[in-house]
This record gives structure tokens, sequence and C-alpha cells, in this order.
């Protein structure tokens, strides 16, 4: 998925599609797929799982932050600690379930 310049590639049906990590908002699982959503909003799915996306994601700033997703954190805008939901920059509101401590802990480095 990942080329050695650190660009991705997306195969679909139709379509090679390449994105630089910095393009990508957040990946959200979705069985054994991962739905990949940009900036620009078009939405891609790959036939991989999470947690492969991740391994490959994790030098690009991409933090775990459930389950079912992973967000660039290059577009967190905040942190709503009550009621555990990350705001990004485009306004989308993404579910988190690691510690807050964790969570600013991993934006800081």
């Amino acid at each position: 998925m990942l080329t050695t310049n650190g660009r991705m590639i997306i195969n679909n049906a139709d379509m090679v599609h390449i994105l630089a990590p910095d393009q990508i908002l957040y990946c959200q699982a979705d069985n054994c797929y991962t739905k990949i959503i940009s900036v620009n909003n078009p939405v891609y799915i790959l036939s991989k799982t999470l947690k492969c996306v991740e391994k490959e994601m994790n030098d690009f700033g991409f933090i775990r932050v459930n389950q079912s997703y992973l967000v660039n954190r290059l577009y967190i805008k905040n942190i709503n600690r009550r009621k555990k939901l990350i705001q990004l920059l485009a306004n989308e509101l993404i579910p988190y379930t690691i510690s807050t401590k964790k969570l600013v802990a991993l934006l800081l480095t």
C-alpha cells in the first residue's frame, strides 16, 4: 500500500489513486476492509484490515484512538473529554476510548 516515497497507492476497480499521508483525515474499520477518508472528501476502500493499515501508517502521525478509527494527528482540532470525542478540522467527530492523558501524550510525540 505505501510506496518507498511514503505515498499511498489505493487500487479500486476503475482507477489507481495515489495519496500522500497528509491528505488523509482518518481511516475507519469496516469488517475486513478499511475506509480511507481524505481531506478532499473522497472515500476510498482498501481490502485490508485497520490493523494492517495502522502498521503501515504508524510513522506518519496517525493515532489509533479506538478499535475502529485511526486518526491523522495533523487534523485534530479539539478533544471533548466529557463526551470522549475528537473533533477534526473538517468538523467530523470521532469517538475515542484510549485515556485522554495517553491521547494528549501521543499528540505531543
